[in-house]
């Protein structure tokens, strides 16, 4: 569904202008960059005239030659910001100003980034903000929300149908999964009783012994689940219990509560296997990791040993320690019992965590972001790996509290105390540059999000040449897009 062209920026008829900021610290212009920009398309455009907006007295336009809503423009200098106007030619020769929009992109040596970022809104409780969102980038640090910055899926059978904390990740068929913090239960009309069980099987628990109304007592030991072949349309949406019904029973009996199953993510390393059972000899492809608490029958928890290849017991952790736990599957139906996955331990003292978000170098190593709870100081913590196994990043530590004293955000010097829900990427291919992106919730400033650039994994730097969605968003993740299918989004949703 096309629509007119809208304002990305601002509007160039309302007389503003554009200065071009550096986006790094690198100071190198090589005048061989690219910066690729889309927007959306107009109808009954058969060209667009495009201009770089600056302080200069003279703009010079390009015309792309072609309907087609996206640009590469080529002979920028690295690491530089661009904004761009965009007016739309018609066909019957008209080139007018209310269709002029601007973009701000950064120049790269490395190509495009084409990124898709989920997220929810919260500077309220209402189910259009517990809801996916969506944003599209081609830089990895300017961010443009689709469907004007409103969900576009919400739940409609699950209980109070909200969620928070979404995460898609893109499987080897081409097809979309998207997994969520279960907040059903918030204001929901009735307890989502009989839902499915991890090993497929139905619980039979009729009733959970509460819906409640305290938007923050909301555990359910549930983690929703959602399919998608292209992110326009969303099917199959299901609320799958991630520990059995005698686990959830002997963990309330234990601690007063249930399980919390916070913050899951998707693990894999490209449809290699990752963890083979060793009493089944099953293997996975994939690990579904969530933020829980305690142990996960109130007394003990399942915990994999590497060197011995065999299943372990951790005993002792209260409701108040938190730790990653993980199940395996394989089609996002069926997984394993839960396991204890991660949790830091510097100096043989075990931390509590949530959020734990992985990513790759490419090159062998995998690298955990957690926001680290030791000691009251809320802030990202990073261990690294060479396996995906459960408990191969404890003791390998980067930065943490616990460790050296100083989290990431600290040792890179940046403005924000604070901060969860954090995810990295690597923005171009080939390039040693990762994102690692910081929901700081504490800042309450214009921008949520705080991006922290490094090239080698050890030091980092804050780069604040970014821009955001506008309001409250908060735990965001980002998936790889081909070109096709972002201009399908745009076309779609619109901005």
């Amino acid at each position: 569904m096309k629509k007119i062209l809208s304002m990305l920026v601002a509007v160039i008829a309302a007389g503003m202008t554009f200065t071009a900021f550096s986006c790094s610290d690198d100071n190198s212009s090589s005048g061989d960059a690219k910066a690729f920009i889309v927007w959306e398309a107009v109808d009954d455009a058969v060209s667009y005239n495009i201009g770089i907006v600056g302080n200069t007295s003279k703009i010079t336009y390009k015309n792309t030659g072609s309907a087609d809503n996206y640009y590469e423009w080529s002979g920028l200098e690295d690491g530089e910001e661009y904004t761009f106007s965009i007016y739309a030619t018609l066909s019957d020769g008209t080139n007018t100003k209310t269709n002029a929009v601007t973009r701000t992109v950064c120049a790269e040596k490395g190509g495009r980034c084409l990124r898709v970022m989920g997220y929810f809104r919260d500077s309220g409780s209402t189910l259009e903000e517990q809801s996916l969102h969506l944003a599209v980038t081609t830089d990895g640090l300017h961010w443009q929300s689709l469907n004007g910055n409103t969900g576009v899926f919400q739940l409609s059978t699950i209980g109070g149908n909200r969620v928070r904390d979404p995460y898609i990740v893109k499987k080897p068929d081409g097809k979309y999964l998207m997994i969520a913090t279960d907040w059903t239960t918030y204001l929901s009309p009735s307890s989502p009783g009989n839902h499915r069980l991890y090993d497929g099987t139905t619980s039979d628990v009729s009733d959970w012994d509460y819906v409640t109304d305290n938007y923050w007592n909301v555990n359910t030991t549930c983690l929703i689940f959602a399919d998608s072949d292209d992110m326009t349309e969303w099917t199959n949406e299901r609320q799958i219990q991630m520990v059995s019904d005698e686990e959830k029973t002997a963990f309330k009996a234990a601690y007063g509560n249930y399980q919390f199953c916070w913050a899951p993510e998707i693990i894999h390393n490209n449809g290699e296997v990752i963890f083979t059972d060793p009493e089944t000899g099953k293997t996975y492809t994939y690990g579904v990791i969530w933020s829980g608490s305690g142990e996960t029958n109130g007394t003990t928890s399942k915990s994999y040993n590497s060197k011995k290849n065999k299943y372990e017991t951790t005993s002792g952790r209260g409701f108040g320690y938190r730790r990653t736990f993980v199940n395996y599957t394989n089609d996002f139906e069926t997984f394993t019992d839960a396991q204890v996955y991660f949790e830091p331990t510097p100096n043989n003292t075990a931390n509590s965590n949530i959020d734990a978000s992985v990513c790759t170098d490419d090159k062998g190593k995998f690298y955990i972001f957690f926001k680290d709870e030791k000691s009251g100081y809320y802030g990202m913590g990073e261990n690294y790996s060479t396996s995906l196994l459960p408990n191969s990043f404890n003791t390998n530590c980067i930065w943490g509290r616990g460790w050296n004293g100083k989290q990431v955000q600290e040792a890179a010097g940046g403005t924000y105390n604070q901060g969860e829900g954090m995810f990295c990427f690597r923005p171009n291919a080939g390039v040693d540059k990762w994102y690692c992106v910081l929901d700081a919730h504490d800042a309450h400033q214009s921008k949520v999000f705080a991006t922290f650039e490094t090239t080698d994994f050890m030091t980092w730097k804050e780069n604040d040449k970014t821009s955001w969605p506008t309001g409250d968003i908060r735990h965001g993740a980002c998936v790889e897009v081909t070109l096709d299918e972002m201009l399908k989004l745009i076309d779609f949703y619109g901005f």
